[in-house]
């Protein structure tokens, strides 16, 4: 059996979408770009008001999408109805979650953000040097007292200026990060928060509980508990830097969770064991969807592209 490319539209999957469903994923394109003008978020909402059937046209994918998200192995025998005709449906429940049904989850008041695949270089007020990955947004108090960074979502890398009587803080997760004259990234995952020490020394603080971290390490942590530190190779957690994502004997669905981070859509795996499977690659960054390709030289998986925003990844 041949394995088929990803293609970003099929006109038989598109037969599935029914009219309110198609008029959801044109909000969509519309509404999840970084600047959406009010017009256009008046008239989304007078779209909602329009008919009931909207509203419960949203809640209706918002489960589907959940489900797909979330696919216990129970369920494969039905993926393939799944994909071919309700999986395109799933796509407008990116509004509900998105920039359109909650707005507020874009943190259009953050001090500096960048969208999807964008890479951000600022100076901060103090002299220090904050690199935004891709879809972040933090905000800045460089108060007289103590600078403090508010990571709202995303990673950064952050260069930190010299000013012994004011503390550098990076407040993330339920947690915080105090420079002691240092170079460190912070980064949002599934789990909770990770943070990389690249030269000297952090400390991170979780309540009572208080980690130091060196250069060399990392250690994640959530709002209740701080793990160990472990050795980390620079040259691959924060690949992101130059330009590339490295993954080396990475489970899949890690490999996949980064991706959706860089990438236009989301790419959702059908099957827990597929998602344990490891990957090694190198990704570029300027190519990002080449790395749909890769995967399927490298693994027994094939992918269905329902919409350009939702591509499933199953084993062949």
């Amino acid at each position: 059996m041949s394995k088929r490319k990803p293609s970003w539209f099929d006109p038989q999957l598109e037969l599935g979408l029914g009219p309110v469903d198609r008029e959801a994923i044109s909000w969509f394109n519309r509404l999840r770009a970084d600047r959406v003008s009010d017009e256009d978020r008046s008239a989304f909402t007078a779209w909602l008001k329009r008919d009931p059937s909207h509203g419960q046209a949203f809640q209706e994918v918002e489960s589907l999408w959940r489900g797909l998200s979330e696919l216990p192995e129970a369920r494969k025998r039905r993926r393939k109805a799944v994909t071919r005709r309700t999986a395109g449906k799933g796509m407008v429940a990116l509004v509900l979650g998105g920039s359109a049904w909650s707005i507020a989850r874009t943190h259009p008041f953050a001090d500096y953000r960048t969208g999807v695949g964008e890479r951000l270089t600022v100076r901060l007020p103090d002299g220090s040097r904050a690199e935004l990955s891709t879809s972040t947004a933090l905000s800045v108090d460089d108060g007289p007292r103590t600078r403090r960074i508010t990571l709202h979502k995303g990673e950064a890398y952050f260069d930190v200026a010299a000013d012994a009587d004011r503390p550098f803080v990076v407040e993330a997760g339920g947690g915080s990060i105090t420079a002691l004259g240092t170079a460190f990234a912070v980064g949002e995952t599934d789990e909770g928060v990770l943070v990389t020490v690249t030269r000297h020394a952090v400390r991170i603080d979780v309540g009572p509980r208080q980690v130091r971290l060196d250069a060399g390490m990392q250690s994640g942590f959530d709002a209740a508990n701080i793990g160990a530190p472990t050795a980390v190779d620079e040259a691959v957690a924060l690949a992101w830097r130059e330009g590339r994502l490295v993954f080396v004997n990475a489970r899949l669905d890690h490999v996949v969770e980064a991706l959706n981070r860089w990438r236009s859509g989301r790419l959702v795996i059908l099957g827990s064991e597929l998602a344990a499977h490891p990957v090694t690659l190198i990704v570029s960054l300027a190519d990002i969807d080449d790395a749909l390709h890769q995967l399927e030289d490298a693994l027994p998986v094939s992918f269905t592209s329902v919409t350009p925003y939702l591509t499933l990844l199953h084993a062949a």
